[in-house]
């Protein structure tokens, strides 16, 4: 009895001591095990949401987890992927606002909610986007060009999209260059668009510079 008392001591101490051990390892400060706890966390993550560890890489709400073995190219791949989203996102929000309101009328509170956006920055989507046909959108430029251009006449957008990208024109330089193209004395015009909802009485003003909404009254 004695005998055993002392085996199942010696016993726990041991593991104690292996338990104690593999603590400090996980709360050293040190680079190294830093990287092992993040990738211990994230290979739990993806097996809890079903990516797998030999899956693609997991993107949420808050944050993107890659693979293991994931290379450069497949980490360049997913990098384009995520400029893509970023500058073509407003476009798409455009569009698919211009069809739900025409479909089944007024819905940028609807749409508030299910995107996240305040129904100011819907309206100003869903006015830059009904002012480009997609075949004079050029995925050469980013929105914030196209929002400057935007109150020119129909027939001046084309030649300003051709100019920017041929002389590789930054927001900031359009801007510039659009600011110059007055007639001097000339004072900057905000177009005046019909609000989408085609609700009485609601317009709203979009600046040329920032293509911001500029409230007016009848």
């Amino acid at each position: 009895m004695l005998g055993a008392a002392m085996k199942r001591s010696a016993t726990q101490s041991a593991l104690g001591g292996s338990r104690t051990g593999l603590a400090g390892l996980l709360d050293q400060k040190g680079p190294e095990s830093k990287v092992k706890r993040r990738s211990a966390s994230e290979r739990s993550l993806r097996l809890r949401v079903g990516g797998g560890q030999k899956g693609g890489p997991i993107t949420l709400p808050v944050g993107w987890v890659p693979t293991d073995d994931m290379d450069r190219r497949d980490w360049i791949q997913e990098g384009r992927k995520f400029g893509t989203i970023s500058r073509c996102s407003q476009w798409w929000i455009g569009d698919w606002l211009r069809f739900g309101n025409t479909k089944w009328g007024e819905k940028y509170t609807e749409a508030a909610r299910i995107t996240g956006y305040d129904a100011g920055s819907l309206r100003n989507m869903a006015s830059i986007a009904s002012q480009f046909d997609l075949s004079l959108r050029s995925d050469k430029l980013s929105y914030s060009h196209h929002v400057l251009i935007a109150p020119l006449e129909d027939g001046d957008k084309s030649g300003w999209i051709e100019r920017a990208i041929k002389d590789r024109l930054s927001v900031a330089d359009l801007r510039l260059e659009l600011k110059a193209s007055r007639p001097k004395g000339s004072r900057p015009h905000a177009r005046e668009d019909e609000s989408a909802s085609g609700s009485v009485g609601k317009r709203t003003m979009v600046c040329p510079h920032c293509g911001g909404a500029i409230p007016s009254e009848n």
